[in-house]
Protein backbone atom coordinates (compact mmCIF):
# COMPACT_ATOMS: atom_id res chain seq x y z
CA UNK A 1 0.00 0.00 0.00
CA UNK A 2 1.36 3.40 -0.98
CA UNK A 3 0.89 6.32 1.36
CA UNK A 4 0.67 9.71 -0.31
CA UNK A 5 1.24 13.04 1.38
CA UNK A 6 0.66 16.69 0.60
CA UNK A 7 3.23 19.17 1.88
CA UNK A 8 1.81 22.53 2.89
CA UNK A 9 4.63 24.96 3.48
CA UNK A 10 7.80 24.33 1.47
CA UNK A 11 10.39 26.07 3.60
CA UNK A 12 13.52 24.91 5.37
CA UNK A 13 11.81 22.41 7.70
CA UNK A 14 9.94 20.76 4.83
CA UNK A 15 13.05 20.44 2.68
CA UNK A 16 15.52 19.36 5.35
CA UNK A 17 13.39 17.45 7.86
CA UNK A 18 9.93 16.40 6.68
CA UNK A 19 10.56 15.43 3.05
CA UNK A 20 13.69 13.35 3.72
CA UNK A 21 11.88 11.45 6.49
CA UNK A 22 8.77 10.88 4.39
CA UNK A 23 10.85 9.62 1.46
CA UNK A 24 12.91 7.36 3.74
CA UNK A 25 9.64 5.87 5.01
CA UNK A 26 8.60 5.12 1.42
CA UNK A 27 5.81 7.70 1.23
CA UNK A 28 4.96 9.43 -2.05
CA UNK A 29 4.78 13.19 -1.68
CA UNK A 30 2.43 14.21 -4.48
CA UNK A 31 1.19 17.72 -3.68
CA UNK A 32 3.14 20.83 -2.75
CA UNK A 33 1.66 24.13 -1.61
CA UNK A 34 3.29 27.23 -0.22
CA UNK A 35 2.66 30.95 0.06
CA UNK A 36 5.42 31.36 -2.49
CA UNK A 37 4.94 29.62 -5.83
CA UNK A 38 8.70 29.51 -6.33
CA UNK A 39 9.16 27.66 -3.02
CA UNK A 40 6.56 25.04 -3.94
CA UNK A 41 7.98 24.55 -7.42
CA UNK A 42 11.61 24.33 -6.26
CA UNK A 43 10.64 21.79 -3.59
CA UNK A 44 8.78 19.74 -6.19
CA UNK A 45 11.74 19.91 -8.58
CA UNK A 46 14.12 18.67 -5.88
CA UNK A 47 12.34 15.35 -5.86
CA UNK A 48 13.70 13.62 -8.93
CA UNK A 49 11.06 10.90 -8.88
CA UNK A 50 7.53 12.06 -9.54
CA UNK A 51 4.88 9.33 -9.34
CA UNK A 52 3.81 8.30 -12.86
CA UNK A 53 0.11 8.67 -12.11
CA UNK A 54 0.26 12.39 -11.21
CA UNK A 55 -0.71 14.96 -13.84
CA UNK A 56 -0.63 18.74 -13.92
CA UNK A 57 -4.14 20.14 -13.56
CA UNK A 58 -3.05 23.72 -14.17
CA UNK A 59 -2.68 27.10 -12.52
CA UNK A 60 -5.91 27.65 -10.62
CA UNK A 61 -7.21 30.92 -9.16
CA UNK A 62 -7.30 31.30 -5.38
CA UNK A 63 -10.09 33.40 -3.90
CA UNK A 64 -8.70 36.53 -2.28
CA UNK A 65 -5.28 36.28 -3.97
CA UNK A 66 -3.84 37.88 -7.08
CA UNK A 67 -1.74 34.84 -7.99
CA UNK A 68 -2.73 31.38 -9.08
CA UNK A 69 -1.72 28.07 -7.48
CA UNK A 70 -0.19 25.29 -9.56
CA UNK A 71 -2.07 22.06 -8.83
CA UNK A 72 -1.28 18.42 -9.61
CA UNK A 73 -3.71 15.52 -9.10
CA UNK A 74 -3.88 11.78 -9.58
CA UNK A 75 -4.36 10.88 -13.24
CA UNK A 76 -8.03 10.81 -14.13
CA UNK A 77 -9.24 12.58 -10.99
CA UNK A 78 -8.93 16.22 -12.05
CA UNK A 79 -12.11 18.14 -12.94
CA UNK A 80 -10.92 18.38 -16.54
CA UNK A 81 -10.47 14.60 -16.71
CA UNK A 82 -13.92 14.05 -15.18
CA UNK A 83 -15.46 16.14 -17.97
CA UNK A 84 -13.85 13.97 -20.67
CA UNK A 85 -15.98 11.11 -21.96
CA UNK A 86 -14.57 7.72 -21.08
CA UNK A 87 -13.82 4.90 -23.52
CA UNK A 88 -16.86 3.29 -25.06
Amino acid sequence: MTIRFAVVGCGTAANHIHLPLLRAAGADVTVFASRSRSSAESTCERLAERPPDVELVGDLPVRGRDRTLRVWALTGTSPAAAAQPGPT
